[in-house]
């Protein structure tokens, strides 16, 4: 707090913040400090047109002004402490800015910021997005913001564009770049987030926030410095439609790495907004960019995605479940021939569930058509796919609250359906118990009256039993045998059996 003088002016402000200060670096970061979080952003001026004084000792009494008495007030500390500073008007991609807003030289500046020389150079300063930001009911909120001190010029001049108007090649030296940039270029680049800058998020393929596409979009985006626990997509035409159905993410090549997909189902405009957290519980996330895209042209089969808003790939904390660390989980995977079977290896047993999601509405049954069986070391899901199109496939596991928590979610492109496709043959708990890996016949519906070949397994049983016939194993794990199915329409079990022959049924089959 500063003192409560009675006349109090800028300057028994500066000497206050100071008086503790061995260095100008440790004076201006005071002065930062100070302003935001004492002067409160007037978002009557600023949406009203009104105006009010903006000098320097003004909002210092008042404590509440736009940017340009935010700069004011900063520059005059400054200068009442020998410290060059320098008030900078331009153009600022602030609150209610979007892609497509393009910014001229004959129109009105729109935001004040500062530089300040201090060890030996000339650095940036903004107190006003420092301090705070408006939200979506135009209301300022307060929220101290580490970015603005001395932001990066490489980074700043996303957002802002300094302008003396009429001087624009005096204008380009106060970008602080190498190689300073025209008001087209600025115009297009993208405008991170404060959240999209707190984490370090790179945005390795587009840094232009005007992208125009053919047919599909793929924007990839990572960071070095946290861990993103969830992000999202969302594709919005120009009517503010959400469009869910053509936008995805997928995680990978390796864990902070993301790439959103997008495929406009129409020529036209759109607008793409990437969100993210950092934090697992949390279920609100952040926008961290936005694009303006123009789709040129469009696939002529456009098969929707299914609707999800988070992304393909291992959750955040997979490992806790008991996956190995160096399992092959892609977010995506495309099949040929109606079916796939994943490998997933495991460091102790697991308890899983799966379900599976058509992006063309329901499919009768469709959980029947996954099957989860335990192995050694491993855990095997066979996936059928009875239409062609997008599936989500979700394995959720048991942790040890006993509750199922989703830890894999992988999208998977059917080009080719199975023709006929059947459900798979139901599996008893035993089978996964027991560990036994099923590899033949892997269809519910069996043809009655038929001889049918029966491959199995497992390393934890004698023998295996069916309508009441015994079978031995082929050494230490394995059976191959064929019997002849009953009538239409009955039921057939396969029991396992230990060494006392006590029944456990394994996998349950009907004829057709």
């Amino acid at each position: 707090m500063a003192p409560n003088y009675k006349e109090p002016t800028v300057l028994k402000l500066a000497q206050y913040l100071r008086r503790e200060c061995s260095s100008d670096l440790e004076k201006i970061r005071a002065f930062y400090i100070w302003i935001t979080n004492n002067v409160h952003y007037d978002t009557e001026c600023h949406f009203s047109g009104r105006s009010r004084p903006v000098d320097a000792l003004t909002v210092m009494k008042c404590k509440v002004s736009v940017c340009e008495g935010y700069a004011n007030l900063f520059a005059e500390l400054c200068n009442c402490s020998n410290i060059h500073a320098k008030i900078i008007p331009g153009f600022a991609k602030g609150f209610g800015h979007t892609p497509a807003k393009r910014f001229n030289y004959r129109g009105s500046i729109n935001h004040t910021w500062n530089a300040v020389y201090v060890d030996d150079e000339w650095h940036f300063m903004e107190c006003t997005w420092g301090a705070g930001y408006i939200d979506k009911n135009k209301r300022f909120v307060w929220r101290y913001n580490e970015n603005y001190f001395l932001p990066d010029p490489e980074t700043m001049i996303f957002t802002h564009f300094p302008y003396f108007d009429p001087e624009v090649d005096e204008s380009k030296l106060w970008q602080l770049l190498p190689k300073s940039i025209d008001l087209k270029t600025f115009n297009l680049n993208i405008k991170p987030t404060n959240k999209s800058l707190e984490w370090g998020i790179e945005y390795e393929s587009h840094k232009s926030a005007v992208i125009d596409c053919a047919k599909e979009l793929v924007v990839k985006f990572k960071t070095d410095l946290v861990k993103l626990c969830d992000t999202s997509v969302y594709l919005m035409d120009i009517d503010g439609n959400m469009l869910q159905h053509h936008a995805i993410v997928l995680n990978g090549p390796y864990d902070n790495a993301f790439k959103a997909i997008i495929r406009p189902p129409k020529v036209g405009g759109y607008s793409v907004k990437l969100f993210a957290t950092t934090s697992p519980d949390n279920k609100v996330l952040s926008l961290i960019n936005e694009y303006f895209v123009r789709c040129r042209e469009i696939e002529r089969r456009l098969d929707p995605y299914p609707e999800y808003y988070g992304y393909y790939g291992p959750v955040h904390g997979y490992l806790d479940f008991g996956i190995s660390k160096g399992a092959d989980i892609r977010p995506f995977y495309e099949v040929h021939d109606g079916f796939i079977d994943l490998l997933i290896p495991v460091d102790y047993d697991v308890d899983v569930t799966a379900r599976l999601t058509y992006s063309h509405g329901e499919i009768p049954n469709m959980d029947d058509f996954v099957m989860i069986q335990a192995i050694p070391k491993s855990m095997v899901v066979n996936v059928k796919f009875p239409k062609s199109g997008y599936y989500k496939l979700t394995l959720s596991f048991k942790n040890d609250k006993g509750n199922y928590r989703e830890a894999i979610n992988c999208l998977i492109n059917c080009v080719r359906p199975s023709k006929p496709c059947y459900p798979y043959p139901k599996t008893l708990r035993h089978a996964r118990e027991l560990k036994c890996h099923l590899i033949q016949p892997l269809s519910q519906i069996l043809p009655c009256n038929k001889n049918i070949t029966i491959k199995i397994t497992c390393e934890n049983m004698i023998a295996v039993m069916v309508r009441k016939h015994k079978f031995k194993r082929i050494g230490k794990k394995y059976w191959d045998f064929t019997f002849e199915t009953p009538n239409m329409g009955e039921r057939i079990v396969i029991y396992g059996l230990d060494e006392e022959d006590h029944r456990m049924p394994l996998y349950e089959f009907i004829t057709a």
